[in-house]
């Protein structure tokens, strides 16, 4: 309904307006009930009906002939009228009034499905009354906000007229002892509180959580405490003081102060303890929230100040509309919910960096999302809450009178709030959850994933409790549904769908948490920051459960998943058996003509049974060569030492060499000259072999010291004498730069001397009869010979 009017046609009055919009609203409310009793009858019959088939019904009734042979107009005219109803049916049969009773059911079906056929204009009608309740409120608020200080003068004028000057001075005096007796008694009862029960030091961050929950729960009750010795002090001063006569035509003392204490005051008191026990403006060591100092005490003003603008609105209202004022003719409501929702507007626009701040935290990683949420939240809090104030004033232009009583704004706490309950929940998790046992990259990447599982499983129990808060404040249920129009059947399926997604959506959740709780038990290789690769030998591998259980977590949450989702679909009354034949007919078809996929699946699980590489490990296949970074249901990854990363299918796997298992023998070749005293470089390398046994940074990484074997082979250079050690796989290269530089180092300390290719050149005669020509034709000569690569006989080759 438009508010579009002519010049010439009165305005209505508010009374009018409502009257119109109640009677809407009962119209509305018989349609639905009228269609409601109809199902329900025919229900009813249909259970009541034999299953033999129907009875013939007579033929010759006088009223059943006159009714067949009216007109469809005819009929719905009679039915319209009561009367001519009940003098139908109280000429008809048992028989001829079912028969009646079932067409005109009938009717009413094929209305109601019509009425379902048109959802989207269902959906556009409803859309176009919200914008026009909207419309009415704030034009209505308009129109009447001349008679408002009219209206709050005239309900002051009627407080004031029985009661002069002094009753009104008595009210006051009443009032501010009552407040200044609740201030003095919260005091006394803090420095009492605080002489009986001293507080403590406050607990490091890190301490242990029942502590932490010991000294919360601790504060809570003092506040508590101070909080209600204040309340019942305040208002047993009002008991006292104020007089409590009969109520006649206007309320007396004790009610317009009891009221008072009732609304502003107890809002107030309350708001004030909720902004000392979480955000703690003086004590920034016993904030329960991750607040800055600055925002925090702008925060605990401001909610003191709306739980005050809150009691201030219901206290309004109840004295002006107590004082004889139609509520109606000023919109009190209206102004008074624009300044709340304003404040409010105000609030989470000054705060929006410390509370961006609070949620990103400095407990534990965040992710890039939940970065982003944390930047968007503040926004988004403003967005709420312009959206709650237009729905406010939906529902008191549509007149739905019964959604405006205080349960908008508590939801709008309850959204609002949720975030910092998130937080809390990841603060938990990083406390709660047992340190990290294992060692290595991956246990870290397993402990990691570990405790986000963790986390959105908290998530999943907030968003229920969530969802369960608000059910039981706006008293509504899943299964309500069936009476809008959705159908009791489809109601159900969507909620057992809804459960098993959710019930299958924790097992996939559990299952990653289980593994990963296993693997970041596992004591993984460490990584030497000089050879991430491993070298160009590899490094020691991880566990044969730290490579099988990714694998296995990879093939039961895909498992977990697929179950589900046939489950949930079959919930839904989808027939899932086209889905499995298809399934059945696809996996035919891969199985036929994918054999090397086959044949890659099968021989990798082989290779797995076998043990034959772990993660981490340097192997060769087929001259590739590198460190098993990652294996997947049909292939491996190897990451050369270069960088080169390798995919190569089990199945094209026909030798594979291992270097990371158990141990390896690192031999080193060294040449000095040939009037080296051999005995002496022997003494040195056993020497540098026992200094590194004891050496802590090394000796954990032998498994054999270094040693000397003597001289391989004698070349035209000098003699070749090499050295041994083993070593645990991925330790030999560190160990191999040690025993270069400690050799380096004892040949000087020594005088000896590593060997260099020379080349002597013999002439006959006196060599400095030479001409500058035939010296650079000699150099030339000299290095030629140098640069010429040795002939490969006599020459012996180094096994493996």
């Amino acid at each position: 309904m438009t508010r579009a009017r002519s010049a010439e046609t009165p305005a209505k009055t508010v009374a009018e307006i409502t009257a119109e919009t109640s009677a809407e609203a009962r119209r509305a409310a018989g349609r639905w009930l009228l269609l409601a009793l109809a199902a329900a009858i025919w229900a009813a019959l249909c259970l009541a009906a034999p299953a033999a088939g129907p009875t013939p019904l007579p033929g010759s009734g006088t009223a059943l002939k006159e009714a067949q042979s009216l007109s469809e107009s005819e009929m719905e005219a009679i039915l319209d009228s009561p009367e001519a109803v009940r003098a139908l049916v109280a000429e008809l049969p048992d028989e001829e009034v079912r028969r009646l009773l079932i067409e005109r059911l009938d009717a009413v079906a094929k209305i109601a499905e019509a009425a379902e056929d048109t959802g989207l204009a269902a959906f556009s009608d409803n859309a176009m009354r919200a914008v026009d309740g909207f419309a009415r409120s704030v034009t209505w608020a308009y129109e009447v906000s001349p008679n408002l200080a009219a209206g709050v003068g005239t309900a002051l004028s009627r407080f004031a007229e029985p009661r002069g000057t002094t009753g009104i001075l008595h009210v006051l005096a009443v009032l501010a002892v009552a407040i200044g007796a609740g201030l003095l008694v919260r005091r006394l009862v803090a420095r009492g509180l605080a002489l009986a029960w001293p507080q403590r030091p406050p607990l490091a961050p890190h301490a242990p959580l029942a502590s932490l929950a010991a000294e919360h729960g601790g504060r809570a009750l003092r506040i508590a405490l101070e909080s209600a010795a204040m309340l019942l002090a305040t208002w047993a001063v009002i008991r006292l003081g104020a007089d409590a006569g009969p109520d006649g035509p206007r309320p007396n003392d004790y009610l317009v102060l009891y009221f008072f204490w009732k609304e502003p005051i107890c809002f107030a008191v309350a708001s004030a303890a909720v902004a000392r026990f979480a955000l703690a403006p003086g004590a920034p060591e016993r904030r329960l929230l991750h607040l800055d100092d600055e925002t925090a005490a702008i925060l605990a003003r401001g909610l003191v100040i709306f739980g005050s603008i809150v009691g201030i609105r219901a206290y309004a209202l109840s004295f002006v509309g107590g004082h004889g004022i139609a509520l109606a003719e000023l919109r009190l409501g209206f102004w008074m919910s624009v300044a709340m929702y304003a404040w409010m507007l105000w609030l989470a626009w000054r705060t929006r960096a410390g509370l961006t701040r609070s949620l990103i935290g400095d407990i534990g990683e965040i992710t890039r999302t939940e970065r982003r949420l944390a930047q968007a939240y503040p926004y988004a809090a403003m967005a709420l809450i312009a959206l709650f104030w237009l729905l406010s004033e939906v529902f008191t232009g549509l007149g739905l009178w019964n959604l405006l009583d205080g349960r908008l704004p508590l939801t709008l706490v309850i959204l609002i709030f949720a975030p910092a309950a998130d937080r809390v929940i990841r603060a938990l998790v990083y406390r709660v959850a047992p340190p990290e046992e294992g060692a290595g990259a991956a246990a870290a990447r397993a402990f990691a994933a570990t405790r986000r599982g963790y986390i959105r499983i908290g998530r999943i129990m907030l968003a229920f409790l969530l969802l369960l808060l608000l059910q039981r404040i706006w008293g509504f249920s899943l299964t309500d549904m069936a009476g809008a129009g959705v159908g009791a059947r489809f109601t159900g399926r969507l909620i057992e769908a809804s459960i098993i997604i959710g019930t299958g959506y924790l097992a996939i959740e559990a299952v990653a948490i289980w593994i990963n709780g296993l693997l970041a038990r596992e004591k993984g290789p460490a990584v030497d920051e000089d050879e991430p690769g491993g070298g160009e030998g590899g490094g020691t591998g991880g566990s044969r459960l730290a490579t099988v259980l990714p694998l296995l977590s990879f093939s039961a949450q895909g498992a977990i998943l697929v179950i589900t989702l046939l489950t949930g679909l079959g919930a839904l009354g989808v027939d899932t058996t086209p889905l499995l034949a298809g399934a059945g007919i696809v996996g035919i078809a891969v199985g036929f003509g994918a054999q090397t996929l086959v044949s890659d699946v099968v021989s990798g699980i082989f290779f797995l049974i076998d043990d034959a590489f772990r993660t981490g490990e340097y192997v060769e296949v087929e001259g590739t060569v590198g460190t098993v970074e990652k294996i997947s249901v049909r292939s491996m990854r190897l990451r050369h030492h270069e960088g080169r990363l390798h995919t190569i299918p089990y199945g094209q796997i026909p030798k594979l060499t291992n270097y990371s298992r158990d141990w390896v023998i690192m031999k080193l070749r060294f040449t000095v000259p040939f009037d080296t005293d051999l005995q002496k470089v022997k003494k040195i390398f056993k020497k540098i072999g026992a200094e590194m046994m004891e050496d802590e940074r090394f000796k954990a990484d032998f498994l054999q010291p270094f040693k000397s074997q003597g001289v391989l082979e004698v070349d035209d250079v000098g003699i070749v004498i090499r050295g041994k050690f083993m070593a645990k796989p991925g330790k030999q290269w560190t160990l191999r730069k040690e025993i270069y530089q400690r050799v380096q180092q004892a040949f000087e300390e020594n005088g000896l001397q590593f060997a260099r290719k020379e080349v002597r050149v013999k002439l006959d005669g006196d060599p400095g009869a030479l001409t500058p020509e035939q010296q650079t034709l000699v150099g030339a000569a000299a290095a030629d010979a140098a640069e010429r690569p040795p002939a490969p006989e006599g020459r012996s080759e180094e096994p493996r």
